[in-house]
């Protein structure tokens, strides 16, 4: 049995290189033959990796949000393991995405840190159509030591057949002075990310929270922007200062932005 199709029969294909399985992820990889779940994640994103040439998105949207329902779908321990570590060894490599940050050119407008984020909030206003979008995202910031925060975030994700699932994921953050950008890596189901946030601007009351971040994993780079608030809504005056304060900031326009779902409906 193989774990990926061979060369040639879909039109973009994960390359693998076999001498790295071999030497670093052979237990991985019988763990995963042997698990059905772990086989049907891969084969699942597989038929997404066959529309590559299709999705005309700037980052390949459509392919990364379907695989992405794969993944919450199918995933377990096998498939976590397995895919982190290829990913972790550099045995996997995808094909690219010509996209940079615009990290050279973020002027934050007040001189912010973790401490400004500490609690929960709701994400009100997201860029990337494929990480900021989901519906009813609480985040919640905790200290842990002087050193380092934990942030966790709680959201819904769409499976294969359309239906919702509530899911959460954290990671320990290291703390950075105050305007100072905040930088850490996390794995997020077998795939290693590495993170820089920016945390660009605060309203006076302490309502809402503007942060930027720009990320890679082993394959391409991504760009995103969440506006944070204490609550479920802001006022039409807050959403005109979030919107001036990231073409400032960024360059962002905001009416690009998705308006994200933060019903009472939503999971407490």
């Amino acid at each position: 049995k193989k774990l990926f199709t061979a060369p040639g029969s879909v039109k973009v294909s994960p390359t693998i290189n076999i001498e790295c399985v071999i030497e670093h992820c052979i237990k991985q990889s019988a763990g995963c033959l042997l698990d059905a779940n772990c086989r049907s994640a891969i084969s699942c994103a597989q038929k997404c990796m066959a529309e590559w040439d299709e999705d005309k998105t700037p980052e390949k949207f459509h392919v990364q949000n379907c695989s992405n329902k794969c993944s919450f779908t199918y995933a377990d321990a096998a498939y976590v393991n397995f895919m982190g570590c290829l990913s972790g060894n550099k045995c996997i490599s995808f094909p690219p995405i010509n996209n940079t940050c615009r990290a050279p050119n973020v002027h934050p407008l007040k001189q912010l840190s973790l401490k400004d984020m500490q609690g929960v909030w709701w994400v009100v206003k997201g860029y990337n159509p494929v990480y900021d979008c989901y519906p009813c995202q609480h985040l919640n910031y905790t200290p842990i030591n002087e050193t380092f925060w934990n942030y966790t975030a709680f959201y819904q994700v769409y499976l294969v057949n359309s239906s919702l699932e509530l899911v959460s994921t954290s990671a320990a953050i290291p703390s950075s002075p105050p305007g100072q950008n905040i930088s850490f890596v996390y794995n997020d189901v077998g795939l290693y990310h590495y993170e820089t946030w920016w945390l660009i601007d605060k309203a006076d009351d302490g309502s809402y929270i503007l942060m930027y971040y720009c990320g890679h994993t082993l394959q391409w780079y991504y760009e995103g922007a969440l506006a944070l608030a204490r609550n479920r809504t802001l006022d039409e005056a807050a959403y005109a200062d979030i919107a001036s304060a990231y073409q400032k900031a960024v360059g962002l326009d905001t009416s690009q932005f998705c308006n994200t779902t933060t019903s009472t409906s939503c999971p407490d």
